[in-house]
């Protein structure tokens, strides 16, 4: 479990496949599983290689990364970040900014890997990785 007492949970970027357990543990270059058989007495503990697999990170989580790339980008005037679209080609943001009544749309091309807030092409590869992290590992 981590710290605010939830399973983490891994999931394998090629199979997509996802492990949640309380006896996960992080080291630099895998996940340590361990279970524990209490019929036999016996323990098992398998290694889960990164990168092949990643830590799930929440959707809020990583709404939040998107916003703090993008403040990183501007004078701290964003406030937040929602989806409005995921569609096979393109996900489309809605950007909510400080004192503006208008909000700015964001939209993230998948297959090329760029981004555009309405319509200014935007070039940051942490901003570029953040909305990457977002669908890869966003769990609802």
């Amino acid at each position: 479990m981590d710290s605010k007492g939830v399973k983490m949970q891994i999931y394998n970027i090629e199979t997509k496949a996802i492990i949640s357990g309380e006896e996960i543990k992080e080291l630099d270059d895998c996940f340590i599983l361990t279970s524990t058989d209490e019929r036999n007495d016996m323990q098992t503990t398998i290694r889960c290689l990164k990168p092949t697999w990643n830590k799930v990170i929440c959707k809020e989580t990583c709404l939040q990364r998107i916003t703090s790339q993008l403040n990183q980008l501007t004078q701290n005037t964003v406030l937040g970040v929602d989806e409005l679209s995921n569609n096979t080609d393109t996900l489309m943001m809605r950007i909510t900014l400080k004192n503006v009544k208008n909000k700015s749309l964001l939209i993230y091309n998948k297959q090329n890997k760029t981004t555009y807030i309405d319509c200014w092409f935007i070039s940051s590869r942490f901003l570029d990785q953040a909305i990457e992290d977002y669908l890869t590992n966003k769990e609802d």
